[in-house]
């Protein structure tokens, strides 16, 4: 089986996501930041967002692998977030990375992924010892990764997975502190292209480190990006908080964002990008955007 998954804005060939069910259910005013949801949700309306995304990824040439299809009931009993298949493991040419979630609500997760990803054939690169979650990763380029930590992931976890994809999968990886307020760095960044990228610069105001074998170097994100010659298209602060930045990169410019944040998108399409909107109001109170929902398997 052919794998990897880097560069975000490279043609998306496969992703495995994660149906949400009944599971969903658990979620109540009352257990809701227990479960690390913005609000209670419906659970069939809930499955019908989501199965209208897959319907959407899959009318645009994107191959689906349900990860339930490997999985039997019980392993998903009081897992409400596994939707969020994007945050449990990231795949390499190598092999998956299976995270360590942060908090207790997500622990299991990753048990629940390697048995999936086991059953798929798709062989495990590193089962993480520290803290570290998948939505802390965005990929500038094929060889460079950004890497958010703080909130979930540990500087800890940060160095344990450097120390392992810069043997040969990347040359360089971004370690970058982020606020209490942002959970994962795919909320405030994404790459959109090899020159531009989306971005909600008040999320990157602390300091960053650039990893390379063997030694360090001190910066600051949007300094860095400078550097590389990146424009960049900055997310207003209101749709910062509704996922503006988290889109999911289709290749060829084409993304898929939440509809409603409409400043965002009207700046997107200035530049050029094809955005195609998802109505994803019941999956946005679980806390993720699009880029949450899926975990690519393979960019070509």
């Amino acid at each position: 089986m052919k794998l990897g998954a880097k560069a975000e804005y490279e043609r998306l060939r496969k992703v495995i996501m994660y149906k949400p069910g009944q599971e969903v259910a658990i979620v109540t005013d009352k257990t809701k930041s227990e479960f690390l949801y913005r609000e209670a949700v419906d659970w069939k309306i809930f499955r019908k967002q989501h199965d209208e995304f897959v319907s959407l990824l899959e009318s645009e040439g994107v191959e689906v692998t349900l990860i339930n299809d490997f999985l039997d009931d019980t392993s998903i009993e009081g897992l409400p977030n596994l939707t969020f298949s994007r945050d449990v493991c990231s795949v390499t040419e190598r092999g998956a990375i299976l995270g360590l979630m942060a908090r207790q609500a997500r622990r299991r997760e990753p048990e629940v992924y390697e048995s999936a990803l086991k059953k798929m054939g798709v062989p495990i690169l590193v089962k993480m010892r520290n803290p570290l979650e998948g939505g802390d990763f965005v990929y500038l380029t094929n060889d460079t990764l950004l890497l958010g930590w703080g909130p979930r992931t540990s500087f800890e976890g940060a160095l344990e997975i450097s120390e392992i994809l810069l043997e040969g999968i990347v040359t360089e990886v971004v370690a970058i502190k982020l606020p209490g307020f942002r959970v994962h760095l795919d909320g405030g960044i994404m790459v959109l292209s090899p020159d531009i990228a989306l971005i909600h610069k008040p999320s990157f105001t602390l300091p960053a480190t650039i990893l390379r074998k063997g030694e360090r170097e001190e910066t600051h994100l949007v300094e860095y990006l400078s550097r590389r010659g990146f424009s960049l298209l900055e997310v207003p602060e209101d749709e910062s908080r509704t996922f503006g930045s988290n889109v999911v990169c289709l290749g060829k410019d084409k993304l898929v964002s939440y509809s409603w944040n409409r400043k965002t998108l009207g700046m997107l399409e200035k530049e050029g990008f094809d955005v195609i909107t998802l109505d994803g109001d019941e999956l946005a109170k679980a806390g993720g955007g699009p880029h949450c929902l899926t975990c690519p398997l393979l960019r070509e």
